[in-house]
């Protein structure tokens, strides 16, 4: 690629940024000079020759970008620079005349024209009286600057490139190499935003209203601090049109069509099953009727049912706020969990017109930071917008005393999970145990807190080069990834891929920038730096690569592999699937220790009921489904399964698999908020097995009693009503407190046969 070529791609990529911005104050022209034509405003009487105004002063176009780059360069035709740089500046002070505009000529020149150097000192008064940046990218400057002789170079280039590095420094501009200009072009830039108010209003502390005379209001104005960027909208491209215009006309009337697509949308009624017709055993829905929008109203689902409410209703029933800022209250900084803090972050401060109101700000943010406290605020951006609840945090920046604004959760909007502890693994029956091959080993600890340290981005890159080669400490090691310099992928992604085919549809997609793909990948030097560390890792936790899953490891492939058909792998006999030791409960050799499989799974059936034969596990599986909320139907179940296991068991055959039960469902019930149930259930339990068939279960009771099981008290749940004393003295045989929720309903035929049969097996 030659120089002008060099240039020409520098000059067509700044106009693609300008272009995919779409910002109509973003003006371009285009001046081409050592053009074998003339054509501009100043040609007159020989003068200003081979200088053409290729394009107008305008918001920049993709067809200006087909044009441009069809533009061939030469190097046979000569013309002054100087007098393309007149050109330019009486263009644009003719077009921005007294207007507020931010000017700028870059001039691209490989310095090897003839230069008349009169009227140099006015050419530089005009570029800073009219406020305009001049930047001249040299092709072929690279080394010049150094004033040793080049190979290579001509005596006019470099005459010219001295007298170019004076010029810019009396115009008050930049000389730069086009290897300069190119990197400067490839830099990953964010997009600049005029900054926007989202509430210009007061901070209320206290009611203006009820009481004007002791509430303090302070004129705030509010900003956005960060936002999450977009990437360029799409819009629908009819390919039907496309191919249509591509094809010949075959009638002089033929209409041309755009690519723009316009939607529409019809509502229909749709007609009962009875009303419509039926053929073939098809409903036949011919007998829709079309209805207006006018004619709809909004129904929301109440259960199954839809509850319409009409849009009078609608006004009536809508929550009448006003637009404000308003102190609710104060919190402790170190008590708000960094969890809490949702949605986007806008910085407030005082009226930029109201000197009071800064002092006063200044004074509200350092009264927070001393004290070590947030504010907690109420939010409405405009009437009767839904309030939002957020926290007013101090931030300071030199001579500048500023509140930031981060939206907090209502009661709704947090998600209580509950997790296992990573510290310690209770058992069923309630024993702690703090040695486990599921809890790391002090070894374990050690080795991650050095993996941590080890992989730190702190100071993990030098400062010139970006990227430290080194696989240990740097000098001018800096922090790595900052997030003013980690740019977004997709976005960028996008706006390459859209630059590329804007000027060619037929081009493939170019590959994506090495300077994306490394900040998405851990850095070399620090893999090679903590290589042994990880590969002792490896070694200590046993980490081995999990085979990726078949096609034939679903529920078809459970015929197969119960009879043995070899599909997925090594034959799997049924006694395998279930778990059951071959003949007489020995482990037959040979067998494969890996199988690991659920009958359930293979068949791919969701569990909805608690059976007798592994009543736990299909307990904690309703628990734990994900698609749909079966803990109430796990609870009710859990509990009429235990009292069914009490109530047949032969002897005390189930005692041990109802007590386990019972400790399951009370550590369920504890966090999942079904407290009330199980507090209801258990005074039923005990009478059952203490009051009722006399008495003859009360053995299970007092094993109940050894195992201390009692009501769920307020200290482990926070939905109970039941204090610690109460749950002491159900322990000591006293009645329990009235439970909130109804008792479990007991069906009076309640034994599942066949489950309780395997039991007794």
């Amino acid at each position: 690629m030659s120089g002008l070529d060099g240039a020409k791609k520098l000059i067509t990529s700044m106009i693609e940024d300008k272009v995919i911005t779409g910002r109509k104050m973003d003006q371009v022209a285009i001046i081409l000079f050592g053009t074998e034509d003339t054509k501009n405003h100043l040609t007159e009487d020989g003068q200003y020759e081979h200088i053409c105004e290729f394009s107008d002063i305008s918001q920049p176009t993709l067809d200006l970008l087909r044009e441009f780059k069809a533009v061939k360069t030469s190097t046979d035709v000569q013309a002054d620079l100087l007098d393309a740089l007149i050109v330019s500046l009486d263009m644009i002070t003719t077009y921005c005349k007294k207007l507020k505009y931010i000017k700028r000529i870059i001039l691209f020149t490989d310095g090897e024209s003839d230069v008349n150097k009169e009227d140099v000192e006015t050419i530089q008064e005009q570029f800073i009286s009219q406020e305009i940046t001049l930047t001249i990218v040299g092709v072929g400057f690279e080394g010049l600057e150094s004033n040793v002789k080049q190979e290579g170079i001509s005596k006019r280039k470099a005459e010219n490139h001295k007298f170019l590095s004076e010029f810019v420094a009396g115009a008050s501009g930049t000389l730069l190499t086009l290897q300069e200009a190119l990197d400067e072009s490839n830099a990953f830039r964010v997009k600049k935003v005029k900054p926007t108010t989202t509430y210009r209003g007061t901070l209320d502390l206290g009611d203006p209203i009820q009481h004007p005379d002791t509430a303090i209001n302070i004129p705030v104005h509010m900003y956005p601090r960060t936002k999450e960027a977009k990437p360029p909208g799409a819009k629908k491209w009819s390919v039907l049109a496309e191919s249509a215009a591509m094809e010949p006309s075959t009638s002089q009337g033929a209409v041309s069509r755009t690519h723009e697509v316009t939607l529409s949308r019809t509502y229909k009624l749709k007609p009962t099953e009875d009303e419509a017709g039926d053929i073939n055993g098809i409903a036949d829905l011919e007998g829709e009727q079309d209805i207006a929008q006018e004619d709809l109203e909004k129904a929301y689902s109440y259960g199954r049912t839809l509850v319409p409410i009409r849009k009078v209703d609608e006004e009536v029933l809508k929550l009448r706020t006003h637009k404000g800022l308003s102190i609710l209250g104060f919190v402790k900084s170190d008590t708000l969990p960094r969890d809490y803090f949702i949605g986007e972050t806008s910085v407030v401060c005082p009226n930029p017109n109201d000197f009071k109101s800064g002092r006063a700000l200044s004074a509200f943010a350092r009264s927070l930071d001393e004290t070590g406290r947030y504010a907690l605020v109420r939010y409405c951006r405009v009437e009767d917008a839904p309030p939002k609840l957020g926290v007013l945090i101090p931030y300071f920046e030199p001579d500048l005393d500023l509140l930031e604004y981060v939206e907090l959760p209502f009661s709704e909007d947090i998600r209580r999970h509950t997790f296992s502890s990573l510290d310690k693994v209770v058992t069923t029956s309630g024993k702690v145990l703090t040695e486990h091959k599921l809890l790391p080993t002090n070894d374990m600890l050690d080795m991650m807190d050095e993996y941590i340290d080890g992989m730190d981005l702190d100071k993990a890159v030098t400062d010139d080069d970006g990227l430290n080669k080194l696989s240990g400490p740097c000098r001018d090691a800096v922090e790595y990834l900052k997030s003013e310099d980690a740019f977004n992928p997709g976005i960028l992604r996008i706006h390459q891929a859209i630059k590329a085919r804007a000027l060619d549809p037929s081009v493939p997609i170019p590959p994506v920038d090495e300077r994306l793909a490394s900040q998405m990948k851990p850095l070399p030097n620090l893999l090679v730096a903590n290589k042994d560390l990880i590969d002792r890792m490896k070694k200590t936790w046993e980490v081995k690569k999990v085979p990726s899953k078949s096609k034939g490891d679903g529920k078809r492939a459970y015929g197969a592999m119960a009879s043995g058909v070899n599909h997925t792998g090594p034959g799997v006999d049924l006694e395998s699937l279930l778990h059951r030791p071959a003949e007489g409960g020995v482990k037959r050799e040979g067998e494969n220790d890996d199988v690991d499989m659920d009958v359930r799974k293979l068949l791919g059936n969701k569990v909805t009921k608690v059976s007798t034969v592994d009543p736990v596990a299909d307990f904690m599986a309703m628990v734990e489904n994900r698609d749909e909320d079966l803990v109430t139907p796990a609870v009710e179940q859990m509990c009429r399964v235990i009292t069914e296991l009490v109530t047949v068991s032969f002897g005390d055959a189930f005692y041990d698999k109802a007590l386990s039960c019972l400790v399951a469902l009370r550590e369920t019930c504890a966090l999942e908020n079904e407290s009330d149930a199980f507090n209801a259930f258990l005074p039923e339990l005990r009478a059952t097995c203490v009051s009722q068939q006399g008495g003859r279960r009360s053995d299970f009771w007092d094993r109940v009693m050894e195992k201390r099981i009692t009501l769920i008290s307020a200290d482990e749940a926070v939905d109970s009503s039941v204090s610690l004393a109460e749950a002491e003295r159900f322990l000591q045989g006293e009645e329990a407190p009235s439970a909130s929720s109804a008792p479990i309903e007991q069906d009076e035929d309640i034994v599942d046969t066949d489950d309780l049969l395997q039991n007794l097996e």
